[in-house]
């Protein structure tokens, strides 16, 4: 049994060189490209997206979009927007497309266009080390005063308590970024914070903070948004679906987002 650990060990660390590899080999094909893609991202939600200490835009949707991009002869152009303007700047052609761990709801579909799922996680609650907060289901958040970002998913969640009158809307916080809900977090302003998990855990190594529970998501999955009836949404499909068959992304999953 030993032996086996030590060998998915070493095969996930092949595959997430590879993944790694294949980055660098399409990405080289963006300095040769005139086509740009401008890339609304809110980089405030590592593993996922964020900005690393020399200003650069760095993770899991990061490299995604750079695959795909160079695998269609594209140079990235990056917006650092709200997350809750995304759906609103895409609209009025300020961005071409956004990736920014953005759920395919139907709200939003009404709106703009969405590729396939490239990646599906579950949710999870984040406490301060010190608290004393048990949770043992979701809704048992409704007795705390709870952080999470406006216009995400999770806020969508916790709509459903706050309709049936079962959770006070002063309790809930609503953040322009989802790591400025984890300052207030643990700063004491908020009891608890709702995210994802991959966040959850990266978050968990920065702040004085960990996970208090974590349960299936409703998020039917996140993709990238482009326009209505934007033709480059088939192109992009065609790389998400190859990447996902060839096993890039799931490479790509254990490199950021298994914690």
């Amino acid at each position: 049994m030993r032996m086996l650990y030590v060998y998915t060990a070493v095969l996930i660390g092949i595959i997430a060189v590879a993944s790694v590899s294949v980055y660098w080999w399409y990405t080289t094909n963006q300095s040769m490209s005139s086509k740009v893609l401008v890339v609304g991202t809110s980089p405030d939600y590592p593993p996922y997206e964020s900005l690393d200490d020399k200003g650069r835009y760095t993770g899991f949707d990061v490299d995604l979009i750079h695959i795909i991009a160079g695998r269609l002869g594209w140079q990235v152009q990056w917006k650092d927007m709200a997350f809750d303007i995304l759906v609103g700047s895409l609209q009025q052609g300020k961005i071409d497309a956004v990736i920014s761990a953005m759920s395919i709801t139907s709200a939003r579909q009404q709106q703009v266009d969405f590729s396939i799922p490239y990646f599906t996680t579950e949710f999870a609650v984040l406490k301060r080390s010190v608290s004393t907060i048990n949770l043992t289901v979701p809704k048992d958040m409704i007795n705390y005063t709870i952080g999470t970002q406006s216009g995400s998913i999770q806020y969508e969640y916790l709509t459903q308590w706050i309709n049936s009158s079962e959770l006070d809307p002063s309790k809930v916080s609503l953040f322009e970024r989802f790591d400025q809900a984890v300052l207030d977090l643990a700063a004491g302003r908020v009891d608890l914070v709702l995210c994802e998990k991959p966040f959850a855990i990266k978050m968990s190594t920065l702040q004085p903070v960990i996970t208090a529970l974590i349960f299936p998501s409703p998020d039917p999955g996140i993709g990238i948004a482009l326009q209505k009836g934007d033709t480059r949404l088939t192109d992009i499909n065609s790389v998400i679906s190859d990447l996902k068959s060839t096993g890039i992304i799931d490479a790509m999953a254990v490199a950021w987002l298994a914690g």
